[in-house]
């Protein structure tokens, strides 16, 4: 009865497992398809961005400043717990502090998480001014970039488009900026 009841469970994840395959394959199908990509489209014109410091940003404006735009989506519940999410914020500032010198880079770090959280924390690290922080407290922009997971980066060229995807890109995101800025000089 034991090894019957194992090849039914067996036989229930594989068929879960494909199940998911069909939907996400559906899913993918779906963003593909015109129509999506139209309301897609009306959603990046209409998207307006808080951050930290209270003001506003629409996602047209993030993209359009002629520099290679880095959005980086981060959990301040995560990073108050984690050295290595701690060490790379930190890591990020530094680099943003060269980029930001040579004009290059505009980095936004993406906090999905409590906007207090993120203040605080920020500011335990020393960080409230390092860059620009974005707050995505109710999902909208990992809604729109379909984030799933944290952390995350995205890489968008001066025209603004996207040429590193970190769900989905094998490449390490240094490679692909370091491409960028060599073709920019």
């Amino acid at each position: 009865m034991k090894k019957f009841l194992q090849t039914v469970f067996l036989c229930l994840v594989l068929l879960a497992a494909s199940g998911f395959e069909t939907i996400w394959a559906q899913q993918l199908e779906d963003a593909l398809d015109s129509d999506t990509l139209a309301q897609h489209d009306q959603q990046e014109a209409t998207l307006l961005l808080s951050l930290l410091d209270g003001s506003l940003i629409s996602w047209q404006e993030l993209l359009t400043q002629d520099k290679i735009s880095i959005i980086k989506f981060w959990d301040p519940w995560a990073a108050t717990h984690c050295k290595p999410c701690q060490m790379d914020l930190a890591q990020a500032a530094e680099r943003y502090q060269k980029w930001k010198a040579e004009g290059s880079v505009q980095l936004y770090a993406v906090s999905v998480g409590d906007t207090k959280l993120s203040h605080d924390f920020l500011a335990e690290q020393s960080l409230v001014n390092a860059f620009p922080v974005l707050l995505d407290e109710h999902g909208e922009l990992q809604a729109h970039l379909g984030v799933q997971n944290v952390p995350c980066l995205f890489i968008f060229d001066r025209q603004g488009t996207l040429v590193y995807d970190g769900r989905t890109d094998q490449r390490p995101y240094e490679q692909v900026l370091s491409e960028l800025l060599g073709a920019s000089e």
